[in-house]
């Protein structure tokens, strides 16, 4: 941009000297000899986020091992959470395409095991960066249900409302996997 250039450059997972090089070598064909410094400024850290039956809600950095277990221990989850239907959507790639995927795991086959049973380590997965994690609220019967159309990921016609504290309209958009881009 400083050139007055607006094409981009992929550095895309070089080093910051093999960075320059492909910069100083994409100007000269507008530019006799550039002389190009790149400088790593900050590194970005993952992240996730993490919401529901949980005291702590909000973003949570993670390190590249962090689990479920680990996030749901730091955020602390509530005496409401049902931990049978735990909520991770994360961006992949189907068919070539990046979408929006819900996995659904049975946190308690992982913490509470049933005497003679092995623990299932499949229900404590390692977390991705930008991963959003749900943790469902009990709900007792007959408290109700709402439906939720329009520009969300997956829209619902049923969800269960939960006794006791209130649902929040974030909270219902989040069941029905977040809104659209549009």
């Amino acid at each position: 941009r400083y050139a007055g250039i607006m094409t981009p450059v992929n550095i895309n997972g070089l080093s910051p000297d093999e960075a320059a090089n492909s910069i100083a070598k994409f100007l000269k064909t507008y530019i006799k000899n550039p002389k190009v410094q790149v400088t790593i400024v900050d590194i970005p850290r993952p992240i996730i986020f993490v919401g529901g039956a949980v005291r702590t809600q909000g973003q949570i950095i993670i390190a590249p091992d962090t689990t479920l277990l680990d996030v749901l221990s730091k955020a602390e989850f509530t005496d409401n959470a049902d931990l049978t239907q735990v909520r991770i959507i994360r961006h992949e790639l189907v068919d070539g395409k990046d979408q929006s995927v819900t996995h659904y795991y049975n946190f308690e086959k992982f913490i509470k095991a049933k005497a003679g049973e092995k623990i299932d380590d499949s229900q404590n997965p390692v977390l991705k960066d930008k991963d959003k994690i749900y943790v469902q609220p009990k709900v007792l019967p007959g408290t109700g249900s709402i439906g939720v159309f329009g520009e969300v990921a997956h829209p619902q016609r049923d969800i269960p409302l939960r006794a006791g504290s209130p649902m929040t309209i974030r909270e219902v958009i989040n069941l029905s996997g977040g809104a659209n881009a549009t």
